[in-house]
């Protein structure tokens, strides 16, 4: 069983997966977002090119170079890696060779339509003038060195879907890991449509977290690094309009999702933990609060109340999107003097 423990982000799913690390199951992936299905280029887009959407073989051929793009991405210097830069080209060369139908060297107009003037006036002299006029025509043969690519066919290719799901069991096996027992991951899915990544794993389960707006809206706004960017921090009514949209596709009631909220894993404790035993099947709390104690994460709550000097931005937060907050009024006053980590 794969456990997929992800969020909206900074929505606290981190502190889920230090639960579950009390458990009687060591067979987790902590330091990673294992986004290789939903991320942009990812499984999920290759699919859809390659077996709904097929342009001709410009869309396939081009989702593919992406994809093979990503790939080589997880393995640069600064990003935390699964497993090791050759293992995953190995992986990834093995997934390749089951779903291309052909490939050969050449150029697609894709090449150069990109919006580079530069480029597409290289590509473009490469192709109409160099290429066949002063070399084609002289030595009587391809030119098939750069910009020359490799170009790949792949329409409908037969059982994508079980090959995409061998590359993904593939990866945990050169993790180590007993793929038939339970495996818990950081971020297998995402938060508001989980579902979508389901086909590509087997017997999956996700744990959603989420979070209340004013915290998040807070705790990015205050972030010193480039981390709290990924989300509108400057500007409250863009942040209340992209905090709708992130949520306006979530399904509420779906099989194998179970949707949690951050703050009741810390005000709730022993009523969200059973819930999660519960769903996961996951029985034996051999370390119960070494990881992850619901006293120590009071100080990442309510955050917004020890800046008032937002209390505008915080009022038209709960103005409009009233739905979503959490009623921290039901557990009164937190010592707000303790330096929250969020």
């Amino acid at each position: 069983m794969i456990i997929g423990v992800c969020g909206y982000g900074n929505t606290g799913s981190g502190a889920v997966i230090d639960l579950l690390k009390e458990y009687e199951c060591n067979q987790i992936i902590d330091n990673f977002e294992f986004k290789y299905t939903y991320m942009v280029d990812g499984l999920e887009d290759l699919k859809y090119h390659l077996t709904e959407n097929c342009i001709r073989n410009s869309s396939g051929d081009m989702a593919i170079k992406r994809f093979i793009d990503t790939m080589n991405f997880m393995n640069v210097p600064f990003m935390n890696r699964v497993i090791n830069k050759k293992e995953l080209k190995i992986i990834t060369n093995n997934f390749l060779d089951q779903i291309v139908q052909t490939s050969w060297k050449g150029m697609e107009s894709r090449d150069y339509e990109q919006g580079n003037l530069i480029k597409a006036f290289f590509y473009l002299a490469m192709k109409k003038k160099i290429m066949p006029i002063l070399y084609e025509n002289i030595f009587k043969k391809s030119w098939n060195i750069f910009p020359s690519r490799k170009i790949y066919c792949s329409i409908m290719p037969k059982d994508f879907m079980n090959n995409s799901k061998e590359f993904i069991r593939k990866i945990l096996l050169a993790k180590g890991f007993d793929i038939n027992k339970t495996i818990i991951i950081n971020q297998a899915f995402e938060g508001n449509d989980p579902t979508n990544s389901f086909p590509f794993y087997d017997n999956p389960k996700a744990i959603v977290l989420d979070r209340d707006p004013r915290d998040i809206y807070i705790s990015n706004k205050l972030c010193k690094t480039g981390e709290g960017r990924w989300c509108p921090r400057d500007d409250v009514d863009s942040f209340i309009i992209f905090y709708k949209n992130i949520h306006h596709n979530t399904h509420v009631k779906e099989n194998n999702v179970l949707r949690i909220s951050f703050e009741d894993l810390i005000y709730n404790y022993k009523e969200t933990a059973d819930d999660i035993e519960k769903f996961t099947g996951l029985h034996n709390h051999i370390s119960e609060k070494k990881y992850f104690d619901p006293q120590k994460s009071l100080v990442n709550t309510q955050i917004y109340k020890r800046f008032p000097k937002y209390d505008n931005d915080i009022k038209k937060i709960e103005e409009e999107l009233k739905d979503y907050l959490y009623p921290f009024e039901k557990y009164g006053k937190i010592d707000i003097k303790n330096k929250s980590f969020f």
